[in-house]
């Protein structure tokens, strides 16, 4: 496996390369969330690269799962959750956004896992009264006020920068993302096994790619595609 190794390390690089690309055209993230706000042809190109960035990055993820043990799964006694009170006042006190620190962003890259079609959706569950305590929904959490010196991100640019944070966390260190994803899919192949092949095999409404590295995409598809023998295999 060690020429797949390398095939797979050399893709981590050519991804980097092609982030390093978006920045220098766009800006980095810090610099995205302090636009005042985006034309909308602007919002829907910067979009479709981080798409198109994504779901190559999903791919390299993919196959870096397939490559990893699969982790015991340890049987923990039941525990209810945490009193409603205590959820809810920890909902109601949410961080500032700052715009000029992009390390502190709630900035979570979105693996995107094939649904389950003979799942039930939540919508149409049964609902379910909790034992626990009150089940009312918190109340929404006042404005919060920067404190001086806060850049403040403007609405329309903030998931914009946030998916540049995510993207950028990733390529940092890729591993910690990998072994999520392969629990992710050791769960789900036993109730949807064709949750992998789907995934490998996915690709993203937008059809953008790197003018200097169009061949990301397929080539990040192919190595995720060898990783189906990982979960295909029972």
């Amino acid at each position: 496996m060690q020429l797949a190794d390398e095939t797979l390390s050399q893709l981590w690089i050519r991804a980097r390369a092609s982030f390093a690309r978006i920045i220098a055209a766009h800006g980095a993230p810090a610099v995205v969330a302090a636009l005042i706000g985006l034309a909308h042809t602007q919002r829907r190109e910067i979009g479709a690269w981080l798409t198109s960035l994504e779901s190559s990055i999903r791919k390299l993820l993919f196959a870096e799962a397939s490559r990893l043990p699969i982790e015991p799964h340890h049987n923990s006694p039941h525990k209810p959750p945490p009193p409603a009170q205590t959820r809810a006042s920890n909902s109601t006190s949410p961080r500032p956004f700052d715009a000029s620190r992009p390390e502190s962003w709630p900035a979570r890259f979105t693996f995107a896992p094939p649904r389950d079609p003979r799942a039930v959706p939540e919508a149409q569950a049964p609902r379910i009264r909790a034992l626990w305590g009150d089940t009312h929904a918190p109340q929404a959490a006042e404005a919060i006020t920067p404190r001086p010196g806060m850049r403040v991100c403007h609405p329309t640019t903030k998931h914009l920068a946030c998916r540049f944070e995510a993207i950028r966390r990733v390529l940092a260190d890729p591993m910690p993302y990998a072994r999520r994803l392969a629990r992710i899919f050791h769960r789900l192949r036993r109730r949807f096994p064709e949750a992998p092949r789907r995934f490998a095999i996915s690709a993203p409404r937008a059809y953008v790619y790197d003018p200097e590295d169009s061949r990301l995409r397929p080539d990040a598809m192919s190595v995720a595609i060898e990783g189906l023998y990982a979960f295909d295999s029972s």
